[in-house]
């Protein structure tokens, strides 16, 4: 068997990062795929043989992971991977036009039991997709998720105060303390913060293209801004590489590697007091959007489409209401 990966962890089995660009290994052949991670495992998908009968279930989520999943961002293809095995445990034997609204809704409420209602929607979310793309394939003529309403979600309400921000920053090495700034500044996601070059900067501004939703935004400068990013200009010293945010050696940070330290760094701030209550990296976008001053300014710097979507998830602070009299 062969050896865990220590990087890259997101990434199909056999296909590495090495050199700048990926490769998928077969019988110690390196065969070149892209510099680009999409395009790489869109050449990737095509080398690798398909289940030719979609008979069951299980037949269905393989050949969806590895046509589709590898294609998505990052962290969802993570999470896409980490899903499957759940629903292959209890969907996986059966027949896929077998499967009733019935059936996925005892499975929510299943999950719902275990304390786990938003992995739920999540993976009722995934295996809809799964039956798209079985219509796509000829292997269904229905899906049954269509029918199927998600389970109540409480939206996440943690706020992040400046004083709390700045306490964690206080102890954050200084790459974390940068990535803070930026992720306020910016309202934008730890990956795509990762994936800045200094190619996507100009007089204009920082190009910022979503992973997520593949938007593009063009985020201004400010004075703020500029000093956020001569500071980190200031961390990487003598270090040689097109992106901003990288490893001693060059090389971009990794989701799971910025994760590690992210996480080290909010451990090391509970233990030490700065703070009582941990807050995510991600709660610094919520951050970001609670302090702008309108729900559109804040929607449109988080990339929203929908407006309402900001208000409902990202804007956390209480609403200051004058009384009556």
């Amino acid at each position: 068997m062969g050896r865990k990966r220590r990087s890259n962890k997101e990434l199909p089995r056999r296909v590495y990062f090495k050199h700048g660009a990926y490769y998928y290994v077969v019988d110690n052949k390196w065969i070149f795929l892209s510099k680009q991670k999409g395009e790489a495992l869109r050449v990737w998908s095509t080398l690798i043989d398909k289940p030719e009968k979609l008979v069951t279930m299980k037949d269905l989520f393989d050949r969806y992971l590895i046509e589709v999943a590898p294609l998505k961002a990052s962290n969802t293809y993570k999470a896409n991977v980490s899903q499957m095995p759940l629903l292959e445990r209890v969907f996986g034997h059966c027949f896929p036009d077998e499967i009733y609204p019935q059936d996925i809704y005892k499975y929510l409420d299943y999950r719902a039991q275990q304390g786990s209602p938003i992995a739920a929607n999540r993976e009722k979310s995934l295996l809809s997709h799964v039956f798209s793309m079985a219509i796509r394939w000829g292997a269904v003529k229905d899906n049954p998720c269509r029918h199927v309403k998600r389970l109540p979600e409480k939206p996440r309400d943690r706020y992040v105060t400046d004083e709390e921000f700045l306490q964690v920053q206080s102890i954050a090495l200084p790459v974390v303390k940068s990535m803070m700034e930026l992720a306020y500044l910016t309202g934008q996601r730890s990956g795509d913060l990762l994936n800045i070059k200094f190619d996507d900067m100009s007089d204009r501004g920082i190009l910022i293209k979503q992973s997520k939703t593949g938007k593009s935004l063009l985020i201004e400068w400010t004075d703020r801004l500029k000093e956020c990013i001569d500071s980190v200009k200031t961390i990487r010293e003598e270090v040689k590489s097109n992106y901003l945010f990288c490893t001693r050696h060059g090389k971009k940070y990794t989701a799971d590697g910025f994760s590690s330290l992210w996480q080290k760094t909010i451990i090391l701030a509970v233990k030490k007091e700065k703070i009582k209550e941990r807050f995510t990296f991600h709660d610094i976008r919520a951050k970001s959007a609670s302090d702008s001053e309108t729900t559109q300014l804040a929607s449109e710097l988080l990339g929203h489409s929908d407006s309402a979507l900001t208000n409902r998830v990202y804007r956390r602070k209480e609403t200051k209401v004058r009384p009556l009299k």
